[in-house]
């Protein structure tokens, strides 16, 4: 599967290149545009950022007119890729707009909605010849001739629009909690919002929005209100949500309609095979039912560090809920933020995920967290929760200790296998964050965008400074990537075995990087004509000529490449700049 998806995201760059190339000739052009229509649908989702991108603002009408048919039959094969169609828009029409482009937009704007409700998936006439037999379903499809497709188109335009309503709702409450003075009155404003939502959901028909067209349908039953909280900032107020979920494993984010576990009437079976109607529990059978034992600690610095795990909070509410009963509740939840443009961190991950995929094609140990950021606008949207993690500042102070080494010995350190494992998740962790933060040159790597999971894995987030941009303008953060003393102390130090491994997981993942980057390096020079995002900086050709550089593509042997990643090391480890800007965080935000 994974060769496949290589293969046809290949195909794809390529036929998108020629699409933006101002050296392609019409004809060329529109041969690449015949050929997106038989791309595979999860490997157009994949690149959508790019898809969009190169429809919108392509120059030449004619190709452009098609294009956009291009994009509104992608929208009619899934729901799911609708959504996500009209969040780019609504993400990018301002820009785009006073580019010139907003005839371009309004099209898309207008027809989007209306194409995900008809789901039609037939081929235009004029690009149907000569189908690829890996099409997948692109050749399938067709207006629906069931009894119910008059009901399922309804319930399309019901739950395209709560959807967008209920993410439209949640990103203006975190804009509105920023003007409220402190944390615990944003936290108390939260909840009273989120009670009143939870007095109209049986209304609205609501799916978790974040995933992909081929996942289950989590079905949003009833908000966790008291797990939901704000997170500490001054000039935002993100906050975490949590909501019970029925998982519809019958149906997927493609046609939720097509659902046999959810009536039309909104109601749930107790399973796919019944005919039997959910009941939801009284409260007396709530009150019956009891809260259960607490479960025992099992690590006292685990439990500090990262608090109750994932499958005990689901044990604790499961009891607490009227839904808990289904046979297939469970919980799901995301960080809602305002006030932040998320393109940027959209495309971070993405590029960071294809690492990771190319990694993983080639057999390498390296490990990354590639979590999903969903602009929903140009200043807002929603990020995945990294579960079961902490920063290295939280932990610190959630735990008392000086050092992340510290913890690891302590969290850890109950029996040589265990530390082993959770030594080995970090450095592989760390190796690979390492190349993608020196390659895309990522920054504002301070203490509280490093979280460690309960596993010992390293996971960066919050990718707003890379490229060519840093916190202030100022590239202090020189050195390639953070590999600071606290972190090779985790590794037991540069003498030991695990930071003999590193540095050739270092070697490792930049040759295989380079190999493969004509991928990473087409995903970001699609993006850069008529550019709106602020990490390309005033010279976006440049910024990527210099992303082309890293590579080094002028060292040919393997000792030549495995001096350069030597050199890497040498640079990063213990630099002094990196020690100044822990510092100077510490000082300025209390960041440990």
């Amino acid at each position: 599967m994974s060769g496949r998806r290589s293969a046809d995201r290949q195909k794809l760059l390529s036929a998108l290149q020629t699409l933006s190339s101002p050296q392609s000739s019409q004809e060329e052009q529109m041969k690449s545009l015949g050929k997106l229509f038989h791309i595979h649908l999860d490997t157009l989702e994949d690149c959508l950022l790019q898809v969009s991108h190169v429809c919108i603002t392509h120059t030449q009408p004619e190709i452009q007119q098609q294009l956009v048919v291009f994009l509104m039959w992608l929208a009619g094969r899934s729901l799911y890729v609708a959504l996500r169609l009209s969040w780019i828009v609504d993400s990018v029409s301002d820009f785009f707009a006073r580019s010139g482009m907003d005839s371009q937009v309004k099209r898309i704007q207008d027809r989007v909605e209306t194409c995900a409700i008809n789901q039609d998936a037939t081929l235009p006439p004029q690009w149907s010849k000569d189908a690829s037999p890996n099409a997948g379903d692109a050749s399938k499809g067709g207006e629906e001739t069931d009894v119910n497709a008059v009901l399922r188109k309804e319930q399309r335009v019901k739950l395209f629009n709560d959807v967008r309503s209920f993410v439209k709702f949640l990103t203006d409450l975190s804009d509105q909690l920023r003007y409220f003075p402190d944390r615990p009155k944003r936290k108390l404003e939260l909840r009273k919002r989120l009670d009143e939502v939870n007095e109209l959901l049986p209304g609205f028909r609501l799916m978790h929005p974040l995933g992909k067209s081929t996942d289950p349908v989590r079905w949003i039953v009833r908000i966790a209100v008291e797990e939901c909280t704000v997170f500490s900032s001054r000039e935002r107020a993100p906050f975490l949500i949590r909501y019970e979920v029925i998982v519809d494993s019958t149906t997927t984010m493609k046609d939720p309609t097509k659902s046999t576990l959810r009536n039309v009437d909104g109601t749930f079976r107790v399973s796919s095979t019944s005919e039997e109607v959910f009941q939801l529990r009284t409260e007396e059978e709530l009150k019956a039912e009891g809260d259960g034992e607490a479960n025992p600690i099992d690590n006292e610095f685990i439990e500090k560090a990262f608090g109750e795990s994932a499958e005990e909070r689901l044990k604790r509410l499961r009891v607490k809920s009227p839904w808990g009963a289904h046979p297939n509740w469970s919980i799901s939840s995301m960080i809602i933020k305002a006030g932040d443009d998320l393109r940027q961190e959209e495309l971070a991950l993405q590029l960071i995920s294809v690492f990771d995929s190319i990694w993983q094609e080639a057999g390498l140990t390296v490990q990354t967290y590639p979590y999903i950021a969903l602009p929903t606008n140009y200043d807002s949207g929603l990020l995945e929760v990294v579960e079961e993690s902490n920063s290295m500042d939280g932990i610190k102070k959630a735990c008392n200790v000086a050092t992340i080494d510290t913890f690891y010995s302590s969290a850890f350190g109950s029996s040589p296998d265990t530390f082993s494992n959770a030594q080995r998740n970090f450095t592989e962790s760390v190796a690979a964050y390492s190349v993608i933060s020196y390659l895309l040159q990522i920054k504002d790597r301070h203490n509280g965008n490093l979280m460690i999971t309960r596993e010992g894995r390293l996971v960066h987030i919050d990718f707003g400074f890379l490229f060519t941009t840093s916190p202030g303008g100022i590239n202090f953060e020189s050195a390639p990537f953070k590999l600071s003393q606290e972190l090779i102390e985790v590794m037991g130090g540069t003498g030991g075995d695990m930071f003999a491994y590193f540095k050739v997981l270092i070697y490792q993942a930049l040759e295989v990087a380079r190999e493969r980057s004509e991928e990473l390096l087409a995903l970001v020079a699609l993006m850069i004509p008529f550019n709106s995002m602020p990490c390309f900086g005033s010279d976006p050709p440049a910024a990527l000529s210099q992303l082309q550089n890293r590579f080094r593509y002028d060292l040919y042997s393997g000792t030549d490449y495995a001096l350069y990643a030597k050199d890497l090391i040498s640079n990063s480890a213990d630099n002094w700049r990196t020690r100044r800007y822990d510092q100077f965080q510490t000082f300025q935000n209390g960041i440990l």
